[in-house]
């Protein structure tokens, strides 16, 4: 069975001006006009699931056992990546779009950067200290619509990062 999915919209311009619907928009300037129905030809992602996380590259316990704040630099690397269960790099743009994260690769690609990060250790004190990548996990369908109906369905998955973090934990 094919479902129509609609949208009710009260003002046409803004019909006009946002037209990413899934399904169908009905508008009409006047609430005692017929309604028009508008019909949406578009792809979206519609994701059944999607998880952020964080992908931890780098840690170190770092104990200071002085009266005296430590300010200690390390050198650290993480992974930058994307990857994707789709057939092009379009298909990952709307997958991005329907999840609202944009990735640090493009798709199916990946990378290992080096930096220094710097920490502050108060006196007597012990920290986790952590670097690695915030990343985003989703699966859910990529769904072409022609006249406002289901053209075609396919299920899709992807994992990829979308900024670096580091962070320290008192022990």
């Amino acid at each position: 069975m094919v479902k129509s999915k609609k949208i009710v919209v009260v003002d046409v311009a803004t019909t006009l001006l946002f037209p990413i619907f899934n399904g169908t928009a009905k508008a009409s300037t006047d609430l005692n006009e017929p309604e028009k129905v508008i019909p949406y030809n578009g792809t979206n992602y519609e994701p059944s699931s999607t998880n952020t996380y964080s992908q931890v590259g780098w840690t170190y316990l770092h104990k200071n056992p002085s009266s005296v704040t430590d300010t200690v630099s390390y050198n650290v690397s993480r992974t930058k990546s994307a990857t994707a269960s789709v057939s092009s790099s379009t298909e990952f743009g709307i997958m991005k779009t329907g999840v609202g994260i944009a990735a640090e690769m493009s798709l199916n690609t990946s990378t290992t950067v080096s930096y220094t990060v710097t920490y502050s250790i108060p006196p007597y004190t012990s920290y986790l200290l952590r670097v690695g990548s915030q990343k985003v996990k989703t699966n859910g369908y990529i769904v072409r619509y022609s006249n406002g109906l289901v053209s075609s369905k396919k299920y899709v998955s992807g994992d990829w990062s979308y900024r670096g973090f580091s962070d320290k934990i008192k022990q």
